[in-house]
């Protein structure tokens, strides 16, 4: 169901994955999950999957409870090609410290999200971006790169839904970008948030 899944424990020390083919699957192209440390870098060209197609989360260390330590490192999307997702084509959670960056070409959600823009634990965004924790673990993170040269579109509630919670900036270098939910679209949404 998923084309490709990958998760990493506390001891290991990053991610990196390259796909030069086009990747399809049922469920989730890619999706990768770490609450180890070190960075996590996914390029890829043409995924198509009918629920997400690039989910990329990456955890604080929760073995240490309030006082454990925020795993380090910094989070990069990468896709050369078109993404068609059936709900959130790219979406990226980093709840540890660093820096987030997203770079795409074409991405297409088909999903219309739901009256609260909600299907499956998505928005049906073409882009779904947060940077860093609310509360007590806000700040850890730092910048929030999304950058399209291509067209984002999507059937839900938003275009582009980004969020950051972190220390830095947040950038969008967008081409085209369009919404079409049918309870209502933000082409883009985006919010720098800390707490």
């Amino acid at each position: 169901r998923t084309g490709m899944s990958v998760f990493s424990d506390n001891e290991t020390t990053g991610i990196d994955i390259t796909a030069t083919g086009e990747g399809s699957a049922d469920d989730y192209g890619v999706s990768v999950y770490s609450r180890g440390t070190g960075d996590i870098a996914v390029s890829l060209a043409s995924v198509t999957a009918g629920r997400g197609g690039v989910s990329d989360s990456a955890k604080y260390d929760g073995e240490g409870g309030e006082g454990g330590a925020v795993v380090d490192g910094d989070i990069s999307v990468t896709a050369t090609g078109a993404i068609t997702s059936g709900n959130v084509g790219v979406n990226v959670r980093n709840s540890r410290s660093g820096s987030t960056t997203v770079t795409v070409t074409d991405v297409t959600a088909t999903s219309n999200g739901g009256k609260y823009g909600k299907i499956g634990g998505g928005n049906g965004a073409a882009v779904n971006v947060t940077n860093g924790n609310y509360g007590k673990y806000a700040g850890e993170t730092t910048d929030l790169t999304v950058t399209s040269t291509g067209t984002l579109s999507s059937e839900g509630r938003y275009g582009v839904f980004a969020i950051n919670s972190g220390t830095g900036d947040t950038t969008l270098n967008l081409n085209n970008v369009s919404s079409n939910g049918e309870y209502g679209g933000t082409a883009v949404f985006a919010t720098n948030a800390q707490k």
